[in-house]
């Protein structure tokens, strides 16, 4: 019964831009403390101070803590974050995103009733940030933006701004969720004008998105040979991630 509520109270949830207090109060006690820990370094090539709302954010998705680094990217702007509908399900945190206006999408599908509430924060005078690859990476790279990404930005209308994630993948692996504190950057840039989401054409601005924001963490590291601490315990739960041989490298294969 409960989770049918959750899924009634979703179904019927309206679109609000992020409480100030709210976002004001996670960026201060959890993002800046823990971006702190990870030797986050912003690089604002957007001027982000003097930009005037609305716009969309679109960003790389390497952990479960680009979230803090965005955040601390785009200050002082606030932004509403889209999140899997999934994640609601969980105990733990359909209070928290109830209480930021996180907005649901249902995963791998279109989802109508997401794209009403971007626009109803759009509409607002809010901020929305997407993870257009639909999910956080699995291997330290990106998979390509959603299909339609291209048609929304033209819905919307507005200025559209890209963050670029580096060394957040090294910092938080899929596999192991321990800290491993080293080194991210996170770089944003403008790459639309709401002028410009009008005249390029939408397979044209996904594919200018997919270069904006692509990342590999390895190859990055291959040369900034940054250093990430870890415990014996960094490598737990990494068989459940690996499907080649590293000796004959074929694909699930015990041999």
């Amino acid at each position: 019964m409960a989770k049918l509520d959750i899924d009634k109270k979703l179904a019927a949830k309206k679109g609000r831009p992020m409480s100030r207090f709210m976002g004001s109060a996670l960026r201060t006690f959890l993002a800046t403390p823990n971006s702190k820990k990870m030797n986050l370094e912003v690089i604002d090539e957007a001027g982000m101070k003097d930009v005037k709302g609305p716009f969309v954010l679109l960003s790389n998705h390497t952990s479960r803590c680009d979230w803090q680094y965005v955040a601390l990217a785009v200050k002082p702007h606030m932004l509403n974050y889209v999140a899997s509908y999934i994640e609601f399900h969980r105990a733990h945190m359909h209070m928290i995103f109830d209480l930021t206006n996180v907005i649901p999408k249902k995963n791998f599908v279109a989802d109508a009733h997401c794209i009403r509430e971007i626009i109803s924060v759009i509409k607002a005078g809010g901020n929305v940030i997407l993870f257009p690859e639909g999910k956080s990476s699995i291997s330290g790279t990106n998979q390509p933006v959603a299909l339609g990404t291209g048609k929304l930005l033209k819905h919307l209308n507005v200025p559209v701004f890209t963050t670029t994630i580096t060394g957040g993948y090294l910092s938080n692996t899929q596999w192991n969720i321990a800290d491993r504190p080293g080194k991210v950057i996170i770089r944003l840039k403008q790459l639309f004008t709401a002028e410009e989401t009008q005249t390029v054409p939408a397979e044209e601005m996904e594919q200018k998105v997919n270069e904006a924001i692509y990342n590999d963490d390895f190859t990055w590291n291959e040369t900034a040979r940054v250093k990430y601490k870890g415990t014996e315990h960094i490598a737990e739960k990494l068989e459940e991630h690996l499907y080649v041989c590293p000796k004959c490298g074929r694909e699930l294969s015990k041999q």
